[in-house]
């Protein structure tokens, strides 16, 4: 795997580093260190914000229709 390849770890485990010289060469794209595997990534930040909304999103759709409701 290169850091051009995300890890399979959720999106919510990644964070943002500071880049190393080279990775400037890709100035469209920023430099993610992901918590669970210890994999650096450069991945482009409007589709990792992205990813973040969304799954955002899905988790409070979770949490919020998660809890059932009892009927009388």
């Amino acid at each position: 795997m290169t850091v051009f390849t995300p890890c399979a770890c959720s999106v919510d485990h990644l964070g943002r580093i500071e880049r190393r010289r080279w990775m400037k060469v890709f100035w469209w794209m920023r430099a993610y260190l992901c918590d669970n595997c210890g994999k650096v990534q450069l991945l482009s930040q409007v589709a990792v914000d992205q990813a973040k909304a969304a799954y955002a999103a899905r988790t409070a759709h979770r949490s919020f229709h998660g809890k059932k409701q009892r009927s009388h």
